[in-house]
């Protein structure tokens, strides 16, 4: 994606480099690697959002930017512990069993 943005960028001077058909071959290059990486993203996106097993049908954070607080702490560990260090809170035991897992 890179070389051929580059040469469609800079078409008059590969142009004086190269042949045309360089440049042709660079433009249909680059336009199905923008399809394919536009098709990658709203796979991924849609699975994020409505597929993935852990929050079907649906993660409700699309609509209204929240979500549960036990989902929260299973996907931002990190950030639940600095969250609760910033509050002066005690951070999440991670000593304790861990709770049912609800794909069964």
């Amino acid at each position: 994606m890179g070389l051929t943005s580059v040469m469609l960028w800079a078409k008059v001077w590969v142009g004086n480099l190269l042949a045309r058909w360089w440049v042709d071959v660079a433009t249909a290059v680059h336009y199905y690697e923008a399809i394919l990486a536009t098709l990658a993203i709203l796979v991924w996106h849609f699975y994020q959002v409505f597929f993935d097993p852990d929050v079907y049908p649906m993660n409700g954070a699309w609509w209204d930017g929240k979500m549960p607080l036990d989902h929260y702490r299973e996907e931002h560990a990190l950030d639940t512990e600095t969250l609760a260090a910033e509050r002066g809170e005690k951070a999440p035991d991670e000593s304790r069993p861990p709770e049912a897992d609800h794909r069964d």
